[in-house]
C-alpha cells in the first residue's frame, strides 16, 4: 500500500491523471473499507473529466461504505457533508445541473453548511431558469452575510434573468458584465434600495449599485456623494481602492474627479463637504470639518490623478498633503509609486526611504524600499536596506527570499556589472536550491528522487551548476 500511495502522490504531481484513477483503482480493490481510497478513486475521475464515473463512485461509497451502523447513527457528520457538496460540484462542472439539483436536495439532511448549501441551491437554481425561487434563496442569504459577493451576483442574475456573470472573479458583478438596459437598472436599484433601507449600515449595500448604474444617473452621484464624504470623514485609507474598478466604466472617473475637486475647495476655504442635489444630508451639518480631513482629500485626489496619467498635479496634492501633515506614512508610499510612473526611479526610492523612516518597524515598508532602490540601480543601498531586518545578504538566501535573489541579479545585470552577477547568490539559490525544497517536503526521499526526474528539476540543477561554473 505504501508504494501503491506513493506512486499515487507522484502520477498527481506530474499531471498523469489517467495512471493516477488506475492507481487509485488497486488501492481501492487492495482495501476498500478506507474512505479515503473511495474519495481518491472518485477524485481521479474528475480530473479525468469522467464525471459520470467520479459521481457513481461516491454514491457507490454511500451505498457500501457510509451505511454502517455509526453512520446511520449521524449521518449529519463532516465527512457526509463534505461528500453531498462534492458530488454537486461534480455535477455542476459537468453542466448537469438538474441532476445536481437532485443530488444536493436529497443529501440536505447530510448537509451541515447550510449557507453553502442555500448558495448552490440558489445557483442551481438560476441555471435552470428558477428565478424567482433564486432570488428568494440569495435575499435569505444576504441578511446573513451582506458583504458576501457570491450572493450580489445570485441576486443580480436572479433579477436580470440570465445566468451570465454568476461565476465571476472576486467582486465583479454580472451588473458590469452585462450591457443592462433602463428597466433592468431600475430593477436592481430598486432591489437595492429596499436591501439599503433593511440595513442602513452595510457598505456593500451602497457601494455594488455604483457598479450597474450608469454615470449620468443621477443615484448613481448621491451614492457615490456620500460614500465619499463619509470615508474622508472617517480617513479611511482604503478609499480609492475601494472604488478603483470605477475607473473601467466610461464616465464615471470624471464624476469622482469633480466630486473630491469641490471638496478640496471647500475644506481649503473652512467650509464642510458640500452634499450634491438630492443628497444624504449631513447629521451635523453646523460643526466644522476636521483638519486630517483635508489630507484625506488631496490623498484621494493624488492617487485619482496618478490613476488617469497626470503625473504632475497627483505629485501637487501628495506634496500639499505631506506639507500639511508629514506623518503619515501612506503619502510617501503613494507619493513614490507616482514617481516610479512618471519613470522617476531614483526620486521614487527616496520617497518610500522618506517614508520608511517614520516607522522603523515596519518590515513591508522597508522591502519595498529595498525593492525600489535595487529597481533604481541603487544595489549597494537596497542591499543596506535589505539588511535591516536580516543579518547579511546571504539570509536572503537562506530565507528562500527569491524576490530580492531576483531584483538584485537584475540590478547588477542592468548596471552592467556582469561579475556580481554570475557571482551573485540569486543565480545559485533560484535555480539549483530553491525549486526542489517544496517539493522534497511533499516526499520522502526515494519519491522525491523520481519527482526530480519526472518534474525536469534534475535538468534545471544541471544548468544552474553549468552556468555557475562558467
Amino acid at each position: 500500500m505504501n508504494i501503491l500511495r506513493d506512486t499515487a502522490l507522484l502520477q498527481i504531481q506530474s499531471r498523469d491523471h489517467r495512471g493516477f484513477v488506475e492507481t487509485r483503482r488497486r488501492m481501492l480493490t487492495v482495501k476498500s473499507t478506507v474512505q479515503s481510497n473511495w474519495i481518491g478513486f472518485a477524485v481521479g475521475h474528475h480530473l479525468s473529466k469522467n464525471y459520470d464515473m467520479a459521481v457513481n463512485v461516491l454514491k457507490m461509497y454511500e451505498s457500501t461504505v457510509a451505511t454502517g451502523k455509526k453512520a446511520k447513527e449521524n449521518q449529519r457528520t463532516y465527512d457526509n457533508n463534505e461528500i453531498a457538496l462534492y458530488g454537486a460540484e461534480v455535477l455542476i462542472e459537468a453542466e448537469k445541473y438538474a441532476e445536481a439539483l437532485e443530488f444536493l436536495e436529497e443529501r440536505q439532511a447530510k448537509v451541515l453548511d447550510a449557507d453553502t448549501y442555500k448558495e448552490r441551491r440558489g445557483q442551481l437554481l438560476v441555471r435552470l431558469g428558477r428565478f424567482d425561487e433564486a432570488r428568494t434563496m440569495f435575499e435569505e442569504l444576504l441578511n446573513r452575510n451582506p458583504e458576501n459577493y457570491v450572493y450580489h451576483r445570485g441576486l443580480q442574475c436572479a433579477l436580470l434573468n440570465t445566468a451570465e456573470g454568476l461565476v465571476a472573479p472576486a467582486c465583479t458583478t454580472p451588473g458590469m458584465i452585462v450591457t443592462l438596459t433602463s428597466d433592468q437598472v431600475e430593477t436592481l436599484l430598486t432591489a437595492y434600495n429596499a436591501l439599503r433601507a433593511a440595513d442602513a449600515r452595510c457598505r456593500a449595500f451602497r457601494r455594488v449599485p455604483l457598479d450597474f448604474l450608469p454615470a449620468s444617473h443621477p443615484e448613481f452621484r448621491r451614492l457615490l456623494d456620500f460614500t465619499l464624504r463619509r470615508d474622508l470623514r472617517k480617513g479611511n485609507p482604503s478609499l480609492w481602492m475601494h472604488l478603483k474598478s470605477l475607473y473601467a466604466q466610461e464616465g464615471k472617473a470624471a464624476v469622482m474627479q469633480e466630486l473630491v475637486l469641490g471638496y478640496i475647495q471647500a475644506l481649503e476655504e473652512g467650509k464642510r463637504m458640500p452634499v450634491v442635489e438630492g443628497g444624504v444630508a449631513d447629521a451635523t451639518p453646523e460643526e466644522p470639518e476636521l483638519a486630517v480631513t483635508t489630507v484625506w482629500a488631496k490623498m484621494f485626489a493624488g492617487r485619482h490623478f496618478d490613476m488617469v496619467g497626470e503625473h504632475a498635479k497627483s505629485l501637487q496634492y501628495f506634496d500639499e498633503a505631506i506639507l500639511h501633515t508629514p506623518t503619515i506614512l501612506d503619502l510617501y508610499m503613494w507619493r513614490g509609486r507616482t514617481l516610479k510612473h512618471a519613470g522617476q526611479l531614483k526620486a521614487a526610492a527616496a520617497s518610500y526611504d522618506q517614508g520608511r523612516r517614520l516607522d522603523l518597524a515596519d518590515r513591508y515598508i522597508s522591502a519595498k524600499t529595498a525593492k525600489y532602490q535595487l529597481r533604481a540601480g541603487m544595489g549597494e543601498l537596497g542591499e543596506v536596506t535589505a539588511n535591516l531586518f536580516s543579518r547579511d545578504t546571504r539570509d536572503c538566501t537562506v530565507m528562500q527570499c527569491m524576490w530580492f535573489e531576483i531584483e538584485a541579479g537584475d540590478c547588477h545585470y542592468r548596471n552592467g556589472d556582469l561579475g556580481k552577477v554570475c557571482s551573485c547568490t540569486w543565480c545559485l539559490s533560484l535555480v539549483a536550491s530553491h525549486p526542489p525544497t517544496p517539493l522534497c517536503s511533499l516526499f520522502c526521499l526515494p519519491c522525491y528522487r523520481l519527482v526530480c526526474v519526472v518534474s525536469g528539476v534534475a535538468k534545471v540543477q544541471a544548468c544552474g551548476t553549468a552556468l555557475l561554473g562558467l
